[in-house]
């Protein structure tokens, strides 16, 4: 009874050992580690480029934070510049946070008149400039044109 029962338990460890083996033999362990150190060997090469795509994506980030903060003077300054009529021309241009000043020089005060009238009538709620207020208007008597000094007030 006892060699049977150690025949038996011999017979079950080397059917065993045998099913193990096979499962061994036919896993794809190997295979994947084998995958698993060539695909780590690519990322290795591409360490540096993931890194700099990393530093670039932050700096993105912050460029577009920076702005989404910054002012827009380009409205303002197409605003300013469509007023301008004949020969005026903007000789002077100041610009802050919020405010506006433009020196604006002509030889004519038809095209003064012209620059003040589109500035009054984008002025207001809603529009691009919140106050308009006309601070100096004079003749440059040596050259021959007349100056207007404006400081404006954005939203």
């Amino acid at each position: 009874m006892l060699r049977l029962i150690a025949v038996t338990l011999l017979f079950i460890v080397s059917v065993a050992s045998m099913i193990l083996f096979i499962l061994i033999t036919l896993s794809p362990l190997p295979a994947l580690k084998r995958q698993e150190q060539t695909s780590l060997a690519a990322l290795a090469a591409y360490h540096t480029d993931i890194a700099r795509l990393i530093i670039l994506n932050e700096r993105a980030t912050s460029i577009a934070g920076i702005l989404g903060k910054r002012t827009d003077y380009n409205t303002v300054i197409d605003a300013l510049r469509t007023k301008l009529t004949g020969d005026s021309s903007i000789i002077s241009l100041q610009l802050g946070k919020k405010n506006v000043s433009v020196t604006v020089s002509s030889s004519s005060l038809v095209n003064i008149n012209n620059f003040l009238n589109g500035i009054v009538s984008d002025t207001g709620v809603k529009k691009t400039f919140l106050h308009s207020t006309l601070n100096n208007l004079s003749l440059d008597k040596t050259r021959g044109v007349y100056l207007l000094v404006l400081d404006l007030t954005t939203p």
